[in-house]
């Protein structure tokens, strides 16, 4: 939700022709440390369900 927030505080600043907030470097590399983690996860997320299908199959083949 404050990413929303401060998105739109962007884009009102930038419509009265100022300078978008200065944001300091350790909060862009926390942004992009965050997409990243975010990634792997869903990426994680998939691998998971993937191994558990194929599991699953096994079983029933077997049986």
């Amino acid at each position: 939700m404050l990413t929303v927030i401060e998105g739109v505080k962007y884009r009102v600043r930038e419509e009265q022709g100022l300078d978008p907030i200065y944001a300091p470097d350790w909060v862009a590399v926390s942004t992009y440390a965050g997409l990243w983690l975010f990634v792997l996860a869903v990426i994680a997320l998939a691998m998971t369900g993937i191994v558990a299908v194929v599991q699953r199959r096994r079983r029933h083949t077997k049986a």
